[in-house]
């Protein structure tokens, strides 16, 4: 049985690093197009501070639990709940932020 996890374990780490580097050889690539991905599609077009504060965010908490699995990878820790309050208020303040800018372009173009 134990080499039977062994194997699964090696399986899912090298499916992951496969996908990862797929992902980054699309990014390098520029299949995946990342132009424009922190502006504000609504308003000027300029930098939403929205987007910057979810991606920043969600890339520290996904480092985080990234680094609690890494320190026992036999099972899947139990995020704190300090965690998701912060990456679900983060989702908020995106959302909120969403909603505003919504109701500014509705408003001003007159809908």
């Amino acid at each position: 049985m134990s080499q039977l996890v062994t194997a699964l374990g090696w399986e899912v780490s090298l499916f992951l690093g496969a996908l990862l580097l797929s992902v980054v050889h699309k990014l390098l690539a520029g299949t995946i197009k990342t132009q424009g991905l922190l502006n504000d599609k609504l308003a000027d077009g300029g930098l939403s501070p929205a987007r910057v504060q979810l991606l920043v965010l969600t890339l520290s908490a996904s480092g985080y639990y990234l680094i609690q699995v890494a320190h026992d990878p036999t099972k899947l820790p139990t995020p704190p709940l300090e965690l998701l309050g912060v990456v679900g208020g983060s989702n908020l303040v995106y959302l909120g932020a969403k909603l505003r800018s919504a109701i500014e372009h509705r408003t001003q173009s007159g809908g």
